[in-house]
């Protein structure tokens, strides 16, 4: 638009990471699926037609999410240190990642791995190893996060009544515009004399709206 109205554009950095955390996963699809099917999403089971680990697994200090079904799963064996049980043979059949009772077991070796580490362990050993991993972030972690808070996606403002509190910062970065809170969330009723006013009405009949209790 820069370019457009000014003749001088910017560069606009949108952070993808920053756009999710800001959101739901599958809000919309779920929404749609629910608004013309009738239809009611479930929370779906570790298990998955795609293999094992596939799923959302506990950990020392919360969640972690692995997808290292099928032909990932050599790569989730070599992650975790390649202990010899899971070297045998009967893993890597091809009818292995289809068995629910070898699946079972995997499971036992997996979450007690897991129980020993945690989430940013975890995912840095997946990185590491190629897997597909995401820690489970709590509302903490997010706001703690080295990645955002460089990127300045939290900014600290005063609120008159709640103190000083950590708030969603700006939703892009745009290089010749610098970005600022100008004001919190406002109270209750706050700018009603200004908008009442803005609309026609005098302070006389704000004064008489007040005095009904309409206002």
């Amino acid at each position: 638009m820069g370019a457009v109205f000014a003749d001088d554009g910017q560069h606009v950095d949108v952070s993808l990471m920053e756009t999710q955390v800001g959101s739901i996963d599958r809000r919309m699809s779920m929404l749609l699926a629910y608004q013309y099917n009738g239809e009611i999403s479930k929370r779906s089971a570790t298990a998955t037609a795609g293999g094992y680990p596939n799923g959302v697994f506990i950990c020392l200090d919360g969640y972690v999410q692995i997808a290292g079904g099928r032909n990932y799963f050599d790569r989730v064996v070599a992650m975790m240190g390649a202990p010899d049980v899971l070297l045998e043979e009967r893993w890597y059949a091809p009818e292995a990642q289809y068995d629910p009772e070898l699946e079972d077991e995997f499971d036992a070796y997996f979450i007690s791995w897991c129980l020993e580490r945690t989430k940013q362990e975890i995912w840095q050993l997946a990185q590491e190893s190629r897997v597909l991993s995401a820690p489970i972030n709590t509302t903490s972690d997010l706001v703690d996060d080295t990645q955002f808070r460089q990127r300045g996606a939290f900014a600290e403002f005063d609120h008159p009544v709640a103190g000083t509190l950590l708030y969603p910062g700006r939703p892009f970065v745009m290089s010749e515009s610098p970005w600022s809170i100008r004001r919190p969330a406002p109270l209750l009723g706050q700018h009603t004399d200004e908008v009442l006013g803005a609309l026609g009405y005098s302070d006389a009949d704000i004064a008489a709206l007040r005095a009904q209790g309409v206002i």
